[in-house]
């Protein structure tokens, strides 16, 4: 799944999440401090992964029980994310599924590995 991040939806997760932290807001501090500009929230990377995983991978019929995840490398917005995920257990017995994710950005450099837990619902 492709998902575009604009510095619009930064700016209202940094609204709805109420951290105003100056590496995401304050270009010259994200500067000083090593990085290109001001950085989008690693927990907003996390929200589009709950898009993917809610909506399509393993998809709506599914309970997200479990997430781990590293970050690699910074994103920045604007910028297009890819999420590619991966298949790496699933029991029948437990009705669960264990995904792992490769995030990256549309300069190809990896932003974050990610490995969740679900559980699979009922029809």
């Amino acid at each position: 799944m492709v998902i575009s991040v604009s510095q619009s939806m930064c700016d209202a997760f940094i609204e709805l999440s109420g951290d105003d932290a100056p590496l995401h807001t304050d270009d010259d501090f994200a500067r000083r401090n090593g990085f290109e500009k001001r950085l989008v929230h690693g927990a907003m990377v996390v929200s589009l992964l709950s898009r993917v995983v809610g909506t399509r991978f393993p998809g709506p019929r599914s309970l997200w029980t479990k997430c781990d995840i590293s970050f690699r490398n910074p994103c920045y917005a604007p910028s297009v994310l890819r999420f590619h995920g991966a298949i790496v257990q699933k029991s029948d017995a437990t009705r669960s599924v264990v995904l792992t994710f490769d995030i990256t950005d549309d300069r190809e450099r990896q932003i974050a590995t990610a490995k969740t837990v679900h559980k699979v619902l009922d029809r």
